[in-house]
């Protein structure tokens, strides 16, 4: 992985890291976690070799900028907790838990959002779809603000960059409410109403509920067994899971990164944002 692509892929990782509760899967039963009190400790997994265990240097200056950040951020009802693993070379070599286990089910909240981008992009490959279809081409009451806000495409919804905003009124097609553009496409606004109307296109386009599509191509393919999907589900959000499948689903990624390389979803994931 190019280094561009790696800043960009470690960051994604560590905000989910931070925010919700991840852990690695394969380390479950060999890492000991830090306590509230930030309590460091060096792990050093059975299933590696110990001549292979590689130290961040300086760990100590790494675990500090940690702890501040944590200090500074976290334990309050806003941020009410955390959860980090530090890795090198595939070895985990730090781990802090703050007020969450690794077993702890909780609502993924936007970061529901890659769900429906790697949905997306499978149903492309299948041939349902291509991201730079007109949403226009299955509602047609978007034809209306093409002429002065240009066409809006599925590309611009995963990148945010359709010119709906975060609130929005909402226009009417073939019984679906869908939210309406304000902005000139191109521009990026963050908006949930981007995913909300993606998880609205594939239901149209294949005729089947987003959350059967979400258990078929996503949590059962992946083997997510930890994950639920709530009752007020999105594209935007109401994925509910744990540190152990978020590891799955990511490893998942890599994976892919791995074997298929430009064609793979994490590239194109990242290619879509650019």
């Amino acid at each position: 992985m190019s280094s561009p692509y790696k800043k960009i892929f470690i960051l994604t990782l560590f905000l989910i890291i931070i925010t919700l509760n991840f852990n690695f899967r394969a380390f479950a039963n060999n890492i000991k976690t830090l306590s509230t009190d930030y309590e460091k400790t060096t792990i050093k997994p059975i299933s590696y070799k110990k001549e292979n265990i590689k130290i961040i240097e300086p760990i100590d200056s790494f675990y500090k900028d940690l702890k501040n950040f944590i200090n500074h951020n976290y334990g309050n009802s806003i941020n009410p907790g955390a959860s980090l693993l530090a890795f090198q070379n595939d070895n985990p070599i730090l781990s802090i838990n703050y007020h969450f286990s690794a077993i702890s089910k909780i609502p993924l909240a936007s970061v529901s959002k890659t769900f429906t981008a790697v949905l997306v992009l499978k149903l492309e490959e299948k041939g349902y779809l291509n991201i730079s279809d007109s949403v226009s081409k299955y509602f047609p009451v978007y034809r209306k603000y093409e002429k002065h806000l240009g066409p809006i495409t599925i590309k611009d919804l995963l990148s945010h960059t359709s010119g709906i905003p975060y609130n929005t009124r909402y226009i009417y097609d073939d019984g679906y409410s869908l939210p309406e553009p304000i902005f000139t496409k191109g521009n990026y606004h963050y908006s949930n109403h981007n995913y909300i109307l993606l998880s609205l296109l594939i239901e149209k386009i294949t005729q089947k509920p987003f959350k059967e599509l979400i258990q078929q191509y996503i949590i059962n393919a992946i083997d997510l067994k930890q994950t639920e999907l709530a009752s007020y589900l999105t594209g935007s959000s109401g994925i509910i899971s744990n540190a152990y499948d978020l590891t799955n689903f990511c490893q998942y990624l890599l994976n892919d990164y791995q074997i298929r390389k430009e064609n793979s979803y994490l590239y194109r994931m990242i290619y879509i944002s650019n």
